[in-house]
């Protein structure tokens, strides 16, 4: 089973998440560092191809730890 996600939705929601981080506590070390992830998730997925048959950029994956 394929699961295709828009893109514009996920940034949607990115974004707000962000903004909710951005209103914590910006002193902390884990806020700025929460921001620096989410921003490059953002550019990651604002950036990755729309068609999986374009071969000059890599496959998004995404793995659980």
């Amino acid at each position: 089973m394929q699961v295709k996600l828009d893109r514009d939705m996920i940034i949607s929601e990115l974004y707000e998440l962000r903004a909710i981080v951005a209103n914590m506590d910006v002193t902390s070390d884990e806020s700025r560092e929460a921001k620096t992830k989410i921003d490059a998730v953002i550019q990651l997925i604002a950036l990755a191809p729309a068609s999986d048959s374009n071969a000059s950029f890599p496959k998004i994956s995404v793995r659980g730890r």
